[in-house]
């Protein structure tokens, strides 16, 4: 936790002066102000995980409405009015206590916390922290924007609406640096907005201190690209932030219009000058400016569809990724849809409402965009590959546009929800509604150009042919209509809801009817060509899925989990399965269908309705819960997509080769808050221990878990109850030696109860080393303040607890380690040499060339000693290569600016020594001669430490990401994405451990069993 400032927020009637604004975080800012909505880790697990209402009063509401999934569009001219970017804008409420256990990023986590805390309560508890946060909204306000050099920049920045106003409390850009946070959140508007008032706080911005000012001027009407509005309030807002003594500043003036929020931002420097213009042309329920939109976005380069691999039984099931932000249990609610966007993306959402874009291009499910809508969507969003934009509805009863970037284009309302996926037909997006409509909408400005009412619910998907939409309702009609204009052209009729979309191929309108029926029309006028009633073959059941149409075929999965052939010329009957098990529209590849079943298998059928094979998810699921299939696949890029119930996106296609890292597979998950585990967090690294891996949590619960199933049991405590640091601990036979504080615990792993405790002179980073019955173990005094100074070495007897022998460290530093072999103690700090029996000191290094830092490390034959040293006043870091015999250089490699990580060891593998750093990036250096090898840079910041393992360098990602690099090339070599997490200030020295064949991994809200790619 960051250290806290007492929030200053006053109201005054002081105007603010007027300056020039000049960072890039002021535009950022900006962009956020024009939603109007920025004015309208133990202790964060027990908060509430029920959203909260909004409690930043009814004024404030009028004219900065908060609504989940709320979306708009901005653009961005210079002062002549020359368009410079376009950004999308959408709103995500978050839950408090997942916002505070990881979806919200550290910065936004500290900066909230500090906001409720003040001098007499700095580090607020949780109770306090609960009883706040019941009347506090925490919402994020995600945006994309697009540049006209097509180049795309994502922010998101995390707000607070509570009863004195709105407060913003940080911001993510990984382009202007990574996070920056208000500590205390700045206040952006009081709840009561009205001419004269005005409102101002202060406090730190990232390293800078700012002071942020703003006032009501004025109210009046206003006309805008979206409409003349008659209710509007002016607002006055400066932000001034100092960094070593400069001063820079950003003035600018909003139009807030009751039920929009801002729709136009001027922008001036210190002359007044205007500088840049945002204005709203987009937003939920107003038609776009169609002359202001974007350039569309481009499709993917066409590119001939991988053929099926010569035995469709050599295509494999692959998990390409998860939906969820967190472990927490999500289902799928769509197919997963791959469509043709640059680069190639696969569509999928669960019960939170998000649409995620995956690279269908990476098979470890990279996420290129995320879009959130106000409640969940039932419906696979449509695509269209003329303009290249991507519709889609959901159940807060809109339907949204979005270009091939995920970019909000427009958004359009209806009555109820929508589970119908809409059709671009021209210039015009066909859809249904449960509020019993079909809407016609211009494809281009979301305007409502037609709609026709039926009899019931319409949750069917259109379908047309030369310009005649057919599409179905409950009402148990198919409609036929004009595309422009709505017209009905004929109907048909049948005897149960039409729920299933409407298919067309080949110039033939197919529809499936409750019924139990299959109408096959002519698109012009409806005739019936045949129709064909899969009750004739018992049991009878009611068809909902669409049909698969073949050259010779059409076959439809029912109700009751049936197969039925019938032949697609006249409808004549050709075969129903024998099987019930099948579920959802199947596709087919080559001559070979293909259908998902009711639990976790994809079936192989042929032509005659036979079974040939099936591709079966297993086991690979959470907390022993099997997945299982509740929607069909989708075709797209030579492969099959799907979705299952545990909301795991998957690809069934032949095997990738040259396509990067191979997914992770996830065999289990141990959350922190179900058994075996008591609810706090996993924060060490995981140990092996008789083929079993042994886990403490934050408060010295050990746990003996089994590696293959994640299952286990609580075997005691260690610690007395303190607080366990993130040290990791070690196993010397059936002991567990934990350092924790100023003592080490000794606990029997045979029946988890304490066998000695020796309390030291004060702490250690390192983690002890064990050898011949002894623990060694490097301290510091605390009133020592970690500097480089007096240090203890000793040696215990693991059995007992007693004291061997103990040597003082006259230059020690906190970061340094130790290691044993044959016989000696090496130390790093400074690097020395000890005999194991004695203590007595065999040689010590002296006149290093930097200060050491991280642990030490010895090659394999023992010969030689790897140290990493910081080069003292310089940034930038050393590797020192000594002999071990006595303590000369063999060679030295400066790292030039690249500092080592002070909690990591270097590790030696096959000729190269790994080398963590710092910044999270890792690099290998030749052994012999310190030549720098490869270096590889994590997409997020490192999590913890570096595992080198059977040629593999394993490491966490803040994000919840897992990599796996090859160690002689530092390429990637496999990789688990599922979760969307940020978990900094959660680690700080656990890595990944290879145990019994699984990779466990810790990330504080969860133990990850992970089955890594054979080598």
């Amino acid at each position: 936790m960051i250290a806290s400032v007492t929030p200053t927020v006053t109201v005054t009637d002081r105007r603010p002066a007027l300056n020039e604004g000049r960072q890039l975080w002021f535009d950022l800012i900006a962009v956020a102000l024009v939603l109007g909505l920025v004015v309208a880790v133990g202790w964060a697990f027990v908060l509430p995980w029920m959203a909260q209402p909004s409690f930043g009063g009814a004024l404030l509401e009028r004219y900065s409405p908060l609504r989940d999934g709320a979306s708009y569009l901005v653009e961005k001219t210079d002062a002549k009015g020359k368009p410079l970017s376009w950004t999308g804008q959408n709103i995500a409420l978050l839950k408090s206590g997942r916002a505070m256990g990881g979806e919200v990023r550290e910065a936004g986590r500290n900066s909230i916390s500090a906001f409720y805390s003040d001098s007499q309560d700095p580090d607020p508890s949780s109770d306090t922290l609960v009883s706040y946060l019941k009347s506090t909204q925490i919402y994020e306000l995600r945006t994309r924007d697009l540049g006209l050099d097509g180049v795309i920049t994502d922010t998101v920045y995390v707000f607070l609406r509570e009863p004195r106003g709105d407060f913003l409390a940080s911001l993510y850009n990984p382009k202007a640096g990574g996070d920056t946070a208000f500590d205390p959140p700045a206040q952006t508007i009081v709840a009561d907005p009205s001419p004269g008032k005005t409102w101002s706080s202060e406090g730190k911005f990232g390293a800078s201190t700012y002071k942020w000012t703003g006032e009501v001027l004025d109210a009046g009407e206003y006309k805008t690209k979206l409409g003349q509005f008659s209710d509007c309030l002016r607002i006055e807002t400066q932000l001034s932030t100092t960094t070593d003594g400069k001063t820079d500043d950003s003035l600018w003036y909003d139009w807030y219009c009751a039920g929009v929020g801002v729709v136009d931002t001027k922008i001036f420097n210190s002359e007044k000058f205007l500088t840049s213009r945002s204005t709203l042309i987009s937003a939920d329920g107003f038609p776009a400016d169609l002359d202001s939109l974007p350039t569309p976005a481009a499709n993917a380069p066409q590119t001939k569809e991988a053929p099926p691999a010569e035995k469709l039984s050599d295509w494999r099931l692959d998990r390409v990724a998860r939906l969820g932000r967190s472990t927490s249990g999500l289902e799928s609610t769509i197919p997963a849809v791959w469509v043709p966007t640059d680069p190639p993306a696969v569509l999928a959402s669960g019960y939170d409402g998000d649409l995620v874009a995956f690279d269908a291009n990476n098979p470890t499910g990279s996420i290129l965009w995320r879009f959130h809508a106000g409640g969940p969507i039932f419906s696979p969003p449509g695509y269209d590959p003329v303009s290249s934009r991507i519709y889609f509805g959901s159940s807060d009863k809109r339907v949204y546009a979005l270009d091939g970037n995920g970019i909000f284009l427009w958004s359009f309302p209806t009555g109820d929800s929508i589970a119908s996926t809409p059709l671009a037909v021209g210039d015009v997006v066909v859809l249904g509604s449960e509020d019993r409509n079909i809407y016609g909408v211009d494809a281009n400005t979301g305007q409502e150009r037609w709609r026709v009412q039926t009899g019931a619910a319409v949750v069917s998907s259109a379908a047309s042919y030369s310009g005649t939409v057919v599409i179905g309702s409950d009402d148990g009609v198919a409609y036929g209509l004009d595309a422009a204009t709505g017209q009905e052209k004929w109907r048909l009729t049948t005897s149960d809801g039409i729920e299933a979309p409407v298919i067309e191929q080949g110039g033939t309108i197919f529809v499936t009817s409750r019924d139990s029926k299959i109408y096959a029309l002519e698109p012009t006028t409806g005739n019936r060509i045949w129709t064909a009633n899969v009750s004739t073959i018992p049991p009878v059941s009611p068809l909902r899925t669409a049909p698969l149409i073949t050259e010779e075929r059409v076959i439809v999965s029912d109700e009751n989990g049936y197969l039925t052939a019938f032949d697609r010329k006249d409808g004549r009957y050709l075969w129903k399965s024998p099987k019930d098990t099948y579920i959802g529209t199947p596709v087919m590849v080559g001559d070979t269908i293909v259908v998902a079943g009711k639990g976790d298998k994809i079936y192989r059928i042929g032509p005659d309705g036979k079974e040939q094979g099936e591709w079966a998810v297993g086991v690979e699921a959470s907390n022993g819960i099997v997945p299982y299939f509740s929607n069909g696949p989708t075709l797209g890029g030579g492969a099959a997509w799907l979705s299952d119930s545990t909301a795991i996106v998957r690809r069934l296609g032949p095997e990738l080769t040259n396509a990067g890292p191979l997914p992770l597979s996830l065999t289990w998950v141990g959350q922190f808050s179900l058994a075996p585990f008591a609810g706090s967090p996993l924060s060490t690294t995981t140990l092996e221990y008789k083929d079993k891996a042994v886990t403490l949590d934050d408060v010295g619960n050990v746990y003996l878990i089994d590696p293959a199933s994640g299952q286990g049991n609580l075997l005691g405590q260690t610690g007395d109850g303190k607080s366990v640091p993130h040290i990791d601990s070690v196993i010397s036979g059936d002991t567990l030696l934990s350092p924790i504080g100023d003592t080490i615990y000794a606990v029997n792993l045979l029946d988890g109860k304490t066998l000695w405790k020796m309390k030291g002179d004060g702490v250690g980073f390192a983690p002890p080393v064990v050898s011949e019955g002894v623990v060694v173990w490097l301290t510091q005094p605390t009133d020592n303040n970690f500097q480089v100074g007096k240090g203890t070495l000793r040696a215990i007897d693991v059995k007992t607890g007693t004291l061997r022998w103990q040597a003082a460290v006259e230059k020690f530093n906190l970061s340094g380690g130790a290691a044993i072999r044959d016989g000696f103690v090496y130390i790093s700090t400074p690097p020395s040499a000890f005999e194991l029996s004695t203590g007595k000191v065999r040689w010590q290094m002296e006149g290093a060339p930097g200060l050491p830092s991280g642990g030490v490390s010895l090659s394999g034959n023992g010969d030689t000693l790897y140290v990493g040293m910081h080069k003292g006043d310089k940034s930038g870091g050393i590797v020192v290569a000594l002999s071990t015999s006595d303590g000369e250089i063999s060679w030295q490699s400066d790292l030039k600016e690249n500092a080592l990580s002070p909690k990591e060891p270097i590790w030696p593998s096959d000729g190269l020594l790994i080398v963590p750093l710092l910044s999270g990036d890792v690099m290998a250096l030749d052994e012999t001669t310190g030549a720098e090898s490869w270096r590889y840079k994590p997409q997020a910041p490192r999590m913890g430490n570096i595992t080198v393992a059977e040629g593999r360098v394993w490491f966490a990602l803040e994000n919840g990401q897992v990599i796996g690099l090859s160690a002689k090339s530092g390429k990637p070599v496999a990789q688990f994405s599922d979760l969307d997490l940020s978990l900094g200030g959660i680690g700080f020295a656990q890595r990944p451990a290879l145990i019994g064949g699984k990779l466990i991994v810790t990330l504080g809200i969860a133990l990850l069993g992970l089955t890594p790619p054979a080598p």
